[in-house]
């Protein structure tokens, strides 16, 4: 971490807390889901379709990253998250929550990460000196296989 400047340990640092906020948010609202509905055919459903995004987004993510400004694509990411967390607390303060809003949410939440995480990478030539790159995206896939792991389990807490 001593090579890198202060604009990619900002990146690295809003990165992980983006991913690890998804990765609460997504599991706490399935288990919401569950307990709201008591089906466990809800959790199968919810879950699947919060992962189609996954298979439809990603080479999406990679095209746009090739062909768009990095850094506005990062704010416009951020920002959509951000829009969307506040139609969620909304929603859960008018209590107006149902299955079908709760995963639609849930999904564009997990595409716009899914199309962040091309974006990310592709950025990281622009942020790091070539020397310290695959450092670089090293700690960005570690940061994020940590927000898997640990997401769940403070969702499930939450």
């Amino acid at each position: 971490m001593k090579n890198f400047d202060i604009n990619f340990k900002l990146l690295l640092i809003s990165n992980a807390i983006s991913n690890l906020g998804v990765q609460i948010l997504r599991f706490a609202l399935i288990l919401f889901l569950v307990d709201l509905t008591r089906s466990a055919t809800v959790l199968g459903v919810a879950t699947a379709i919060t992962q189609i995004p996954l298979f439809l987004l990603a080479p999406v993510g990679g095209s746009m990253a090739d062909r768009m400004n990095k850094k506005q694509l990062i704010v416009m990411l951020d920002a959509a998250s951000t829009v969307l967390c506040l139609i969620l607390f909304v929603i859960f303060w008018q209590q107006a929550y149902t299955v079908v809003n709760l995963t639609i949410i849930m999904t564009i939440l997990v595409g716009i990460v899914t199309v962040a995480g091309p974006v990310f990478f592709s950025a990281m030539p622009l942020i790091v000196k070539e020397a310290h790159l695959v450092e670089a995206n090293g700690a960005i896939s570690s940061l994020r296989a940590i927000s898997n792991l640990a997401g769940p389990a403070l969702g499930g807490v939450f």
